[in-house]
């Protein structure tokens, strides 16, 4: 298990990047459901529900989907 303080220091220094997918989008604010939990950040407009995105220093970036990727449903 990581030390909880170590990841806080590296997530204010800006080293990690979290991806995760948009689940709401407000109007200055949009919530991100990332595996180390929910993160709110500023609002891009190009970015919308379903997306994936990348959080770095505090800004979503969105993912590029790979085009030729199978599609599993479980």
């Amino acid at each position: 298990m990581a030390n909880p303080l170590a990841e806080l220091q590296a997530l204010i220094a800006g080293k990690v990047a979290l991806r995760g997918v948009v689940f709401s989008i407000g109007p200055e604010r949009m919530k991100i459901a990332t595996q180390k939990g929910m993160y709110e950040v500023q609002n891009d407009q190009s970015i919308k529900v379903g997306d994936s995105v990348t959080i770095k220093d505090g800004k979503a970036v969105k993912v590029k989907a790979a085009n030729n990727a199978p599609v599993c449903f479980v």
